[in-house]
C-alpha cells in the first residue's frame, strides 16, 4: 500500500506468467451470479475493485499470478467491480481492493487492500 502522491513513485515489481500459463478469473456482476459460483465451487476468492483505484490496479497483475498457479489446485478467482456490492448481502467491504474467501459456499475471510502476502496465506489455506 502506498499513498497516492506516492502511486507510481514506488519501486514495481515485474509479475511475468510462464509462457503456456492459462489464467482463469471469472468476471461476476450481479449478486445471484457471484451466489451462483460461490455455491457451485468448493474454494473461491472473489476481489472487489473499482476503476481509479491505485491499489487496485498494483494489485491485478500479482492477482493474475496467483490464478495461474492455484486454479489447478482447485481455487476459483473471481473478479467484482464495487458497483455490484449489496449491502446486507455481501461481507462488509470498508475499502477496496477487496478479497473474499470462501469455502464450501461459506465465507471465510476477508483481506482489505494490496496485500499480497494476506492474499496469499489466504489462497494457500484455500488449496488445501
Amino acid at each position: 500500500y502506498c499513498n497516492y502522491k506516492d502511486y507510481g513513485h514506488q519501486k514495481e515489481e515485474k509479475v511475468e506468467l510462464k509462457k503456456h500459463e492459462v489464467v482463469s478469473v471469472v468476471e461476476v456482476g450481479a449478486l445471484d451470479d457471484k451466489m451462483k459460483l460461490i455455491d457451485e465451487r468448493k474454494n473461491v476468492v472473489v476481489k472487489i475493485w473499482k476503476e481509479g483505484c491505485p491499489p487496485c490496479v498494483h494489485i491485478a497483475p500479482k492477482y493474475m499470478k496467483l490464478a495461474a498457479e492455484y486454479t489447478p489446485k482447485g481455487v476459483t478467482f473471481a473478479s467484482q467491480h464495487a458497483k455490484y456490492l449489496v449491502r446486507g448481502s455481501d461481507p462488509p467491504t470498508r475499502a477496496v481492493p477487496a478479497f473474499h474467501f470462501y469455502r464450501n459456499g461459506l465465507f471465510i475471510d476477508t483481506v482489505l487492500g494490496a496485500d499480497i502476502r494476506k492474499i496469499e496465506d489466504n489462497v494457500l489455506a484455500l488449496s488445501k
